[in-house]
């Protein structure tokens, strides 16, 4: 997993730096939280993206660790 992760943003990293700046337009206006998509996009999404890999992470950990337990219990 970690080495998908570490080819994911490498690959970011090239591809952030292949764009030419030239041709990008930013805008540089607040983000404006009176509208209820702004809130959803910038502040609820994130949390719960955040939250859904924490709990998906220590699955994963449980399931790792019942595999080593049912290993070592065939083992001996």
């Amino acid at each position: 997993m970690r080495k998908h992760i570490t080819l994911l943003f490498t690959f970011l990293a090239f591809a952030m730096t292949a764009q030419s700046q030239d041709l990008v337009k930013l805008d540089s206006e607040k983000v404006d939280f009176s509208n209820p998509w702004n809130i959803i996009l910038y502040i609820i999404f994130p949390i719960l993206l955040t939250i859904f890999y924490i709990n998906w992470s220590k699955n994963k950990r449980k399931e790792r660790e019942e595999e080593r337990k049912n290993k070592d219990k065939k083992n001996k």
